[in-house]
């Protein structure tokens, strides 16, 4: 099967195009002048003055309109988008957080993010960071994915077409002025309620790329993403009121869990959103909501609204996602408020005259500049380690460089072979800061660093660890006048290990770093003030540590990536946790060379 052609100017130029041509004939947005960043234009005045909570959603491209489409009164203050069907960085998130927010603001910002591992990861470091320096900022996971039912595990749902759910009610109670707590509450309690299912006849061809998968002819795919991926089963082509039957059998059966929300005396209420995947022409999608408004109706459901369009698209993808919620009068008032965006508007129709002024410039706005730039020195910078501090991380961003090619080998095995080229990346962007004299003690400079240089789920999670042990120094410092020591470090490793597992939902056993990283807790907790060979300590502790990042061979992974991949009974182990385990060792050796000269 052969990739469509993209009438683009090419590829790494394509997003960007993309986001700047909406706000050229949108006049209600603004594009930050060199972030991926859409923005309400009205958002000072709107948002901030009346001191309402902002909202801010993204995740990859392709989706398009989503994100930036939501973008607009009643709905989302400001997107973020990635590269293609790649989350945007946390510093990107964070960047978002601070345009549109202030310091020790009352009303603060909520995060709603679709349920998949990068967004996770991205926008969950960037709030950690966010809360750190003082804004007050939290997050919503959103899944709605119901192909699994309830077998979905610690990961969940992933997050489908269903999201424009919370994103209407969400959006309608911050124009009320409602506070941050009760708005993440509300759409906590809604989200149990909405429920999404995919069906598609083939692949989406990305561009670049090709297509997405591999697909015989004269078959469907039933349960599919958004990024492109297989579904969760195949089956023989079926006519559109067969098709729509199978997917509303799924979405009201049992394992799914929206019947504890069905009526007992009369018709269960629901919304319906058609979502067109891509790639549907107009005369597919008028049959399919025709089937599906017959066959809901005929099954004694009562449908108070329904949407129909591209909300959450995965580029031309032949296919539709069905989402439904069940609603009362509460969530109809909410979903029926006033808003206008891109995608919707249930206000006005919306001016489409050229915009004259499409480009936020912050740089112009001393507020904003002041609330991008931060005091490592007085937030955690180890000053009286700072020397062993630099020589340590010099040895392991040497170490991962030197054992690029063994980690992306590691890699192709379960993944898609380029962890030892994304560690090794950000390695030498720490050495060059380190060489420059710009590098300080500080745990927080390197998840800025790392945020920015590093890019996937590596980039991400070691950004969240070090956010993690930035928070745990600042208390071990003053708890311990000032010193660390051996119990200081177990606080602060554990403390970093929690920050990060608290969003990518690993846990020991899983096949990811997290298995050495907590070995190397349990043996520094281990350690007693009667210990009077800190080399022969250390040295138990890396056989701990080596041990169990080996032991990741025989595991089976439960998260991430990997964890769709069949596993191959001669892997080595996994590569983000041999590449802890080289980076401990280089650690180690660096400081007994050092404080034994």
């Amino acid at each position: 099967m052969s990739s469509r052609l993209y009438l683009i100017n090419d590829v790494p130029t394509a997003v960007r195009h993309n986001l700047e041509g909406i706000v050229r004939v949108n006049n209600h947005l603004v594009i930050h002048k060199s972030s991926n960043i859409v923005v309400r234009k009205d958002f000072r005045e709107s948002v901030l003055d009346r001191a309402k909570v902002s909202l801010i959603s993204g995740g990859g491209s392709g989706h398009e309109p989503s994100h930036a489409g939501f973008v607009g009164s009643g709905l989302l203050t400001a997107s973020v988008s990635g590269n293609i069907f790649a989350s945007p960085t946390a510093a990107e998130v964070l960047r978002t957080i601070k345009l549109i927010n202030l310091k020790n603001c009352s009303a603060g910002t909520l995060l709603i993010v679709p349920n998949y591992t990068g967004d996770r990861l991205h926008f969950g470091s960037a709030k950690e960071r966010a809360v750190l320096e003082g804004y007050n900022v939290d997050l919503f996971i959103f899944g709605d994915d119901c192909v699994f039912g309830s077998k979905t595990g610690r990961v969940g749902k992933r997050g489908l077409a269903g999201v424009f759910f919370i994103h209407k009610i969400a959006g309608a109670l911050a124009e009320d002025g409602v506070s941050l707590k009760a708005i993440k509450q509300s759409v906590e309690l809604a989200a149990p309620r909405i429920a999404s299912i995919s069906i598609s006849l083939g692949p989406c061809n990305v561009p670049g790329v090709g297509p997405s998968f591999v697909m015989p002819p004269g078959q469907l795919e039933v349960g599919l993403g958004i990024h492109g991926e297989r579904g969760s089963k195949r089956i023989a082509y079926i006519p559109a009121g067969q098709a729509v039957s199978l997917l509303i059998d799924h979405l009201t059966s049992e394992e799914v869990g929206l019947k504890k929300y069905f009526s007992n005396n009369g018709s269960t209420r629901i919304v319906i959103l058609f979502n067109d995947n891509g790639g549907m022409t107009t005369m597919e999608m008028n049959v399919i909501m025709r089937e599906a408004i017959s066959q809901f109706t005929s099954r004694g459901f009562t449908i108070e609204r329904t949407y129909s369009g591209r909300y959450v698209t995965s580029f031309d993808m032949i296919g539709v996602c069905l989402s439904i919620m069940v609603v009362d009068d509460d969530l109809l008032k909410l979903l029926d408020a006033p808003c206008s965006s891109v995608i919707i508007s249930q206000e006005s129709s919306l001016p489409r005259g050229i915009n004259s002024e499409p480009i936020l410039d912050d740089d112009e706005d001393d507020s904003v500049r002041e609330r991008m730039a931060l005091n490592y020195d007085k937030i955690d910078r180890l000053i009286a380690y700072e020397s062993i501090f630099i020589k340590c991380l010099s040895s392991a961003c040497q170490t991962l460089i030197d054992n690029e090619s063994y980690l992306n080998r590691l890699d192709s095995e379960t993944g898609d072979s380029d962890c030892g080229s994304t560690l090794a990346s950000g390695a030498r962007t720490l050495l060059e800061a380190i060489e420059s004299g710009n590098l300080k003690s500080s745990f927080l400079q390197l998840s800025h660093i790392i945020e920015k240089c590093m890019g996937g789920t590596s980039g991400a999670l070691f950004s969240l660890f070090f956010t993690g042990a930035s928070k745990s120094v600042a208390t071990q410092l003053s708890n311990n006048s000032g010193r660390l020591n051996i119990q200081s470090w177990t606080e602060i490793i554990s403390q970093s290990i929690n920050n990060m597992t608290q969003y990518s939902y690993a846990r020991p056993g899983d096949r990811t770093m997290v298995d050495p990283l907590n070995s190397l807790v349990k043996a520094f907790s281990s350690y007693s003030d009667s210990e009077n060979n800190i080399s022969t300590f250390l040295a138990h502790v890396l056989l701990k540590v080596e041990s169990d990042a080996q032991s990741t061979a025989s595991m089976e992974a439960k998260i991430g990536r990997a964890s769709y991949a069949p596993k191959l009974s001669n892997s080595g182990p996994d590569p983000g946790a041999w590449a802890i385990y080289l980076i401990v060792k280089a650690i180690f050796d660096t400081y007994l060379e050092s404080t034994q000269q």
